[in-house]
C-alpha cells in the first residue's frame, strides 16, 4: 500500500505503489491515473529503476494519446521504445509498439500503421501479450479498416514489409514515423486526426 511505501521510504516500493494506484484508476479517473502514473515515473527514475519507469510511461503516453494529445504520446512512447530496446525487454516492448499502432491509425498514418502490424504479427506479438477484451475487438476491427483502405495488395505488401523486417528495423522504423508525424506544430498532429 501507498502507506505502507511511504513509512519505509524505499522510492521503488513509492513507485510501485503509485503506479498500482495509476493502473486501478484508468478506466473511472484517467486525470488522477496520470498524476499517479507521472509520479511513479518520476519517483521510479529518481531511484534509478527504469522498468518501473517504462511501465509508468507506457500507461502515461497511452492515456494523453487517449486524450488527444497525440504528439506528446508518440514523442514520450519514441523513448520507451528506446528503453525496452537498450534492456533487451521484448514483452514490454510489444506492448508499447501495439500502443503506437492504434495511433498510428487514429492519426491515419495507414501504411506505417499496416508495416507495424505486419512486423508484431510475424513476431506473435500482435495478439500473444494480456488484452483488454475490448481492445482485441477494437484492434481487430482496425485492422480490417486498414485492408479495406489500402486495397488488399498494397496491404500485404505492408504486411510483408513490416514482416521482413529485424528486430532493430522495427525499432528505427517506429522511431522515424514518430519524428515525421511530430516534425511539424505539435496541434497539427491532434488536428489531423479530428
Amino acid at each position: 500500500s501507498k502507506a505502507a511505501a511511504d513509512l519505509v521510504g524505499s522510492p521503488t516500493a513509492r513507485a510501485q505503489s503509485e503506479y498500482a494506484l495509476g493502473l486501478a484508476l484508468e478506466t473511472t479517473e484517467p486525470d488522477e491515473a496520470l498524476t499517479r502514473l507521472e509520479r511513479a515515473s518520476v519517483v521510479a527514475a529518481q531511484a534509478g529503476n527504469r522498468w518501473i519507469e517504462g511501465f509508468a510511461l507506457t500507461e502515461v503516453h497511452w492515456l494523453r494519446a487517449k486524450q488527444g494529445d497525440y504528439s506528446a504520446a508518440l514523442i514520450g512512447y519514441a523513448d520507451v521504445v528506446d528503453t525496452w530496446y537498450r534492456g533487451g525487454d521484448w514483452s514490454n516492448q510489444w506492448l508499447s509498439l501495439r500502443r503506437v499502432l492504434a495511433i498510428l491509425i487514429d492519426l491515419r498514418a495507414f501504411e506505417a500503421a499496416t508495416i507495424l502490424h505486419g512486423s508484431l504479427t510475424a513476431v506473435g506479438a500482435a495478439h500473444a501479450l494480456p488484452f483488454e477484451p475490448e481492445a482485441a475487438e477494437r484492434l481487430s476491427a482496425n485492422i480490417s479498416q486498414l485492408r479495406s483502405l489500402l486495397g488488399p495488395a498494397e496491404f500485404a505488401e505492408a504486411v510483408r514489409r513490416g514482416a521482413s523486417m529485424k528486430d532493430a528495423e522495427i525499432v528505427s522504423f517506429v522511431k522515424e514515423q514518430i519524428a515525421v508525424l511530430t516534425s511539424g506544430d505539435s496541434s497539427s498532429v491532434a488536428a489531423d486526426a479530428e
